[in-house]
């Protein structure tokens, strides 16, 4: 689920490139999320994390989840709401799908939508009807690319069993026990490749592929280290 673990770790899936279409060349503030475990453990991040804490919350907690919210994304990603039983109102225009979300659905029916949606923003707010433990707190429209990084977007309330799952795909390169951990990106794309042949200026833009760097910082109870990796997405 997490895209940024996939350039560490390898294996990019053509989906992460739709990510990256409004991104030409330059540096830019990347994704943040930070950890407090304690009885329950506190997570916050930016709105690159709302699928990968979406994803952790419905797999660590089986039943039934109260969800509203929105999700957008430039595929149809509508039948596989349709196949879950999630309610909807579709209010998708050319060019952008979006819909709105309330209602109640079980953990494997979200588990679908946020392994099936993956290439949209799944902007759901989510609170575990069983277990007051797990819950989900996002903003229902993603910020104006440019603007500054909001890393209160997504607020998350996790029991202590999600913790594996949290440090596997997110605090991934952390070793030993924590009681806090924070993670930041920044990008640096240093070229685009247009694609042959192609003329019109928002296909040139969606279809480009963008080369060059992501700098990782992670701080583990206030101990900080670094490390870098080259992509073409």
């Amino acid at each position: 689920m997490n895209f940024i673990k996939r350039f560490f770790s390898g294996g990019v899936g053509d989906w992460v490139h739709g990510r990256f279409t409004r991104y030409g060349r330059g540096v830019f503030v990347g994704p943040i999320v930070e950890a407090k475990v304690g009885r329950t453990i506190k997570v916050s991040g930016s709105e690159d994390y709302c699928n990968i804490l979406g994803f952790v919350v419905v797999e660590s907690c089986p039943g039934l989840f109260s969800v509203n919210g929105s999700i957008v994304g430039k595929s149809d990603f509508r039948g596989v709401l349709k196949e879950s039983g999630l309610p909807f109102k579709d209010k998708s225009k050319k060019g952008l799908y979006s819909v709105e979300v309330s209602g109640d659905l079980s953990s494997d029916a979200l588990r679908k939508v946020y392994v099936n949606s993956k290439d949209a923003s799944v902007l759901l707010s989510l609170k575990s009807v069983g277990d007051k433990d797990f819950s989900l707190k996002c903003k229902k429209k993603l910020p104006k690319p440019g603007g500054k990084k909001d890393d209160d977007f997504v607020m998350v309330s996790l029991g202590a069993s999600a913790l594996k799952l949290l440090r596997e795909e997110v605090f991934f390169d952390a070793v030993g026990d924590f009681t806090m951990a924070k993670v930041w990106h920044v990008y640096i794309i240093n070229e685009i490749v247009m694609p042959a042949g192609v003329k019109d200026p928002a296909r040139i833009r969606i279809e480009s592929k963008r080369k060059g760097f992501v700098e990782r910082k992670l701080a583990v109870d206030g101990k900080e280290n670094a490390s870098k990796t080259d992509f073409a997405v």
